[in-house]
């Protein structure tokens, strides 16, 4: 596939992506949630309700696809480089976290619908864990330029993101 990615136009690599990912991000609550209030946003500012795949593809046009083989380290703990998050498509990532002591905690095992690595995007703070994939995966990644764009269109998810974080059982976060 990822030849196939590295050979198509722009355009149509945009349409795979959109084609990839929508239900996943359709299916994810936090996802849900800001898709809800933005076509609740469009109604109240338009008067006619906006199609829900338009509002998604709106956000998913923003991401980009990545693919990971079994044991690939996708983030790392305490990475100073963290400016983008995924959403696995499918696939798997375990979650790893290192204490003060360099004891290792497994985590949280991550699958489809889930996303990872939005507290050092959100808060512009190093990694708080590692993500490894542990299947081959497909993910679509959002930088943090492309992040800051949607911010714009989406002003909800940043708070529903921080809703999400709060919500971890980790002293990191």
């Amino acid at each position: 596939m990822k030849e196939f990615l590295d050979v198509i136009s722009p355009s149509l690599k945009k349409s795979v992506s959109i084609k990839i990912f929508s239900e996943v991000i359709k299916e994810n609550t936090r996802f849900k949630t800001v898709f809800d209030l933005k076509q609740k946003a469009e109604f109240d500012a338009l008067g006619y309700l906006v199609n829900m795949d338009d509002i998604v593809s709106m956000m998913i046009s923003k991401f980009e696809t990545v693919l990971n083989q079994p044991e690939d380290i996708i983030i790392e703990q305490l990475e100073q480089e963290s400016n983008s998050m995924f959403l696995i498509s499918d696939g798997a990532c375990q979650v790893k976290i290192t204490d003060e002591k360099k004891n290792v905690r497994l985590g949280k095992l991550l699958r489809s619908g889930d996303y990872f690595g939005e507290v050092s995007l959100v808060y512009d703070c190093p990694r708080t864990a590692t993500v490894q994939s542990t299947k081959y995966s497909t993910m679509a990644e959002l930088k943090k330029g492309a992040y800051k764009e949607i911010l714009i269109l989406f002003p909800f998810l940043v708070d529903e993101l921080k809703q999400g974080i709060f919500r971890y059982n980790d002293r990191l976060k």
